[in-house]
């Protein structure tokens, strides 16, 4: 997988999963802690990654859990180029020897198996630290308890400054009417539908200079939104929840209200089968996941400029008979004096 970098808070990161799995500590009636600096601490993280390491690790420290399950963000300063997090628990002692062993696929202690797993979490968290350019190891203790150190960088090479944000649709349908009545005013309306909130966000930030966004996390919401708004472009993933990428691209392409509008996959699917797919139900434009910004934008900006053509350009009418046009405005019926 690859990652994306975006500025994070991570103290709230690991104070959410933290609080995430409480009712299952409780259940085993464990005393449960997790001790935060005073500061926060920025990193340029995968939001997503991070959520599994740091799930994959306090899971594991319940479930093999004496009474005592520990997390705890070491403390740092602006001279640090790495955090520090300890994971720790009062099980079964791991033997030291056993170090680098519990982080080979499936692979589990003799002693813990009448505990369920895999043996999955160790290294899949292990696997996700080292694309962060991270580390995770099991920390010597004197056999006192268990102690998993996950050490990452505070700031990755490329990363996106993106503030969190959330849909506003009073605002949205504000620019859209804005829009019909100055067209010339404001710029065309493109909706995102992504599920991966750090990739909508930096579509949302690359493209607002040009476009006015609208954001959907699925299809399901995206076809809702096309019922409200006058949407110019659709700029879609394919695997996503609820409604998938193909799917909507049908519905679009099927409905005579929006059949129009062109539509663009931006999917890491890269198949051959994925795109003959896509192109023949419809889809304008078939875009792989990582992609270059600017050929993007070459491809909006060009089917954008056709539809207007075809929209707003000089039509040349042949009549044969009488014939009913309908547009948004209403019905037009050509004439013999329309043909030049």
């Amino acid at each position: 997988m690859s990652l994306i970098f975006t500025q994070t808070d991570t103290n709230a990161l690991l104070n959410e999963v933290f609080k995430d799995l409480q009712t299952l500590a409780k259940e085993r009636n464990l005393k449960y802690e997790l001790s935060l600096p005073r500061i926060t601490l920025t990193a340029d993280v995968d939001s997503e990654a991070i959520w599994k390491i740091f799930t994959n690790l306090i899971h594991n420290a319940i479930k093999y859990a004496y009474r005592i399950v520990h997390i705890k963000l070491l403390p740092f300063n602006s001279d640090d180029i790495m955090f520090n997090i300890e994971f720790g628990n009062d099980g079964p002692i791991i033997p030291f020897d056993k170090k680098d062993k519990i982080f080979e696929p499936f692979y589990r202690l003799h002693d813990v198996d009448k505990n369920t797993g895999t043996g999955i979490a160790p290294p899949l968290s292990r696997s996700l630290a080292e694309l962060h350019y991270g580390a995770l190891s099991l920390i010597h203790t004197k056999g006192e308890r268990n102690l998993f150190l996950f050490a990452y960088p505070i700031l990755q090479d490329q990363a996106f400054d993106i503030q969190s944000f959330a849909d506003d649709r009073d605002k949205q349908q504000q620019r859209i009417s804005s829009y019909v009545d100055n067209p010339e005013k404001v710029n065309p309306v493109i909706l995102i539908v992504e599920d991966n909130k750090e990739i909508l966000a930096y579509l949302n930030k690359e493209l607002k200079g040009h476009y006015t966004i609208l954001r959907a996390g699925n299809g399901a919401e995206a076809l809702d939104i096309l019922d409200a708004n006058d949407v110019q472009l659709v700029l879609t993933d394919i695997l996503m929840p609820i409604m998938d990428g193909i799917t909507l691209c049908r519905r679009i392409k099927s409905d005579i209200l929006y059949s129009h509008i062109p539509l663009i996959f931006l999917t890491a699917k890269n198949s051959l089968d994925a795109k003959i797919e896509g192109l023949n139900i419809g889809a304008d434009a078939y875009i792989e996941k990582p992609f270059s910004l600017e050929y993007l934008l070459v491809n909006i900006s060009n089917l954008l400029t056709n539809r207007e053509r075809l929209l707003y350009g000089t039509i040349y009418f042949k009549p044969i008979g009488h014939a009913c046009i309908g547009t948004r405005q209403g019905l037009y019926t050509p004439s013999i004096q329309d043909h030049p």
